[in-house]
């Protein structure tokens, strides 16, 4: 993360919308997965596992719903400008993988319906060669 700005490298960190706010946010997004992110609290890597075993555990089930709102809440973090690239950088690595989606219908339906801006860090992981 740069630190070239006017306002110096603490006023950036302090605007920037990291691992606490994610935490916070995520907690009070998804109640039903609250014990499990608090017990990782502000573990960025960790949390978005949390989620991604959330989404698998759906899509066992047939519910594409459920992780359709894991991704609008992911969309709403990456659109967020004052987001840091570490946040993406999880989504791309340790989310749920693009080949993973591809393996059952609800899959294949939550990945063409999910927000361009998860899609495509999911698609662009996978053209890397996965998260490995």
């Amino acid at each position: 993360m740069s630190t070239h700005t006017t306002s110096g490298p603490d006023r950036v960190l302090a605007d920037s919308y990291g691992n606490a706010k994610f935490s916070a946010d995520a907690v009070s997004r998804f109640p039903s997965l609250k014990a499990d992110l608090e017990e990782d609290a502000e573990l960025l890597h960790v949390q978005m596992g949390t989620l991604a075993g959330s989404v698998r555990i759906a899509l066992e089930l047939n519910d594409t719903e459920h992780p359709l709102e894991i991704c609008a809440f992911l969309d709403e973090v990456l659109r967020n400008p004052r987001a840091i690239s570490e946040i993406e950088n999880a989504v791309a690595i340790s989310f749920v993988e693009a080949k993973e989606l591809r393996a059952s219908a609800a899959g294949q339906e939550v990945l063409s319906r999910m927000p361009a801006s998860v899609r495509d860090v999911l698609l662009a992981q996978e053209a890397r060669g996965g998260a490995q």
